[in-house]
This record gives C-alpha cells, sequence and structure tokens, in this order.
C-alpha cells in the first residue's frame, strides 16, 4: 500500500474546505455533511481523498478491485468499514448521511460492474474522484449533476511547513498544533479550514503519520510558528520542510 504525501492531503482537504463553502469566506469550520462522495481506486490518491473528504465532513464510498488492499487500509485505520457489496454499503452512508457525520466506507467489487449498479439503482453521488473513467459509467453521473472532486489547493502566497517529533509525540504534538494554530493570520480567508485541519486531522491521519504533521503558512506565520515551537520545546528536533507545492 503506498500511503500519499501528508501535505499532498493537506492540499486536498483545502480544496474541499474551498467547495464547502461554495466559494464564500472561509470563516466557519466547513463541512461537506450530508454529501457523498465517490472514489474509484484505493491508491495513494484516493486515500488522500478519502481522508481529506472525512475531514471535510463527507461520508465517502470508495471502491477498488483488491480486497487485500482494502483490509490493509483498514487495518491502518484509513477507512471505518469495509464491505462487500454495495447493498451493504448503503445502509452504512444512509444514517451517516442523514445524520450529516462522516464515515469512509470501502467495497471490494470491480468497479465497473458497482457504478453501473449504482447509477441503475439511482444512487447519485455528489462528488466523484476517479482518475482514468474509461469504461466506467462516469459520464451518467456527471450528467446528472455529480461534481468532480476538486483537485488539490495549493495557495501561491503560502508554503507547506511541516514538523516532526521522535519522542513524546502523543503529548508534544497537540502543543505544536496549538502554536501552529496562534499563528494563523485572523485575517485570512483559509484560518478556520487550516485551524480544523489542525485539530482533527490527527483523527483521521492515524498511525500511519504519528509524530508528523503539516500546515500551509505564509512566510510571517511560518517565521511566528518556528520561533513559539522553538521556544517550546528547546531539547526536541523539530524539522521544518518548506515547500510551495
Amino acid at each position: 500500500m503506498h500511503l500519499p504525501d501528508l501535505g499532498d492531503i493537506h492540499d486536498q482537504y483545502l480544496a474541499l474546505a474551498r467547495l464547502a463553502c461554495n466559494g464564500s469566506r472561509l470563516d466557519a469550520e466547513p463541512g461537506l455533511g450530508g454529501r457523498l462522495l465517490l472514489r474509484v481506486g484505493f491508491d495513494a490518491k484516493g486515500i488522500s481523498v478519502l481522508i481529506a473528504a472525512g475531514l471535510a465532513g463527507a461520508a465517502a464510498l470508495c471502491v477498488d478491485s483488491e480486497p487485500e488492499l482494502l483490509r490493509e487500509g483498514l487495518r491502518h485505520g484509513l477507512c471505518d468499514f469495509l464491505v462487500a457489496d454495495l447493498s451493504e454499503a448503503l445502509r452504512i452512508l444512509k444514517n451517516q448521511i442523514r445524520q450529516k457525520r462522516a464515515a469512509l466506507v470501502c467495497v471490494a467489487a470491480d468497479p465497473e460492474r458497482l457504478l453501473a449498479e449504482m447509477a441503475e439503482r439511482g444512487v447519485q453521488p455528489d462528488l466523484l474522484s476517479v482518475e482514468i473513467s474509461g469504461a466506467l459509467p462516469a459520464a451518467a453521473f456527471r450528467e446528472r449533476g455529480t461534481m468532480p472532486v476538486p483537485a488539490a489547493y495549493a495557495d501561491p502566497e503560502t508554503e507547506r511547513v511541516m514538523w516532526s517529533v521522535e519522542m513524546e509525540a502523543v503529548r508534544i504534538m497537540p502543543r505544536l498544533a496549538e502554536i501552529a494554530a496562534a499563528a494563523l493570520d485572523e485575517g485570512r480567508e483559509d484560518t478556520a479550514a487550516r485551524r480544523h485541519w489542525l485539530t482533527d486531522a490527527p483523527r483521521w491521519l492515524g498511525r500511519s503519520w504519528a509524530g508528523r504533521q503539516c500546515v500551509r503558512m505564509t512566510s510571517s506565520e511560518a517565521g511566528a510558528f518556528t520561533r513559539e515551537a522553538r521556544a517550546a520545546f528547546p531539547t526536541v528536533s523539530i524539522s521544518l520542510d518548506r515547500r510551495r507545492s
């Protein structure tokens, strides 16, 4: 199983957060509660989309033809449920969508057949993520209003700031997240979304990214975070990997 880059997950989340706000200011915690996202393929891109969707509040269904790959994802906490067919998946998803709660459901099935069954049964996803449509009946969903999952968002005014700790991550990482959140500019429209990421991302990332975190920051925000983080933890090695994209 190939895991995506942590920064790619973060940027995909920001794209979904912008979509949730319909282009308005991101001055409240973003939410896609009540929306269904369909992903074809549990590869690195798929994992990135699923985690970002869960963090944004959506219910997500991922289909992949390799059951062992999905079982590995379940063991690593990268999905909430692994089921054998569409009916079982819908029983879970309908309840989550009705309550506007996030859930990541994976089904081991042939993608072409499962999408055809969804179209036949009138199951209409709100968002669709698929790399190569080919023979997949994805066009039918688009014709009925399904939107493509937006590409990962990279604000040119920001850079990825990444940090990690080797020891006492359970104690130190939440404090570093607080320092990072405090360093964010209140005047930026994406600050609420970035703070939501810092607060809630660990629950969705699980142990696969334990001791690691990142967030997009402006140069001034990154400087403030670096100073405060190093002052709070002078003996801890914190690596900052700054990349524009």
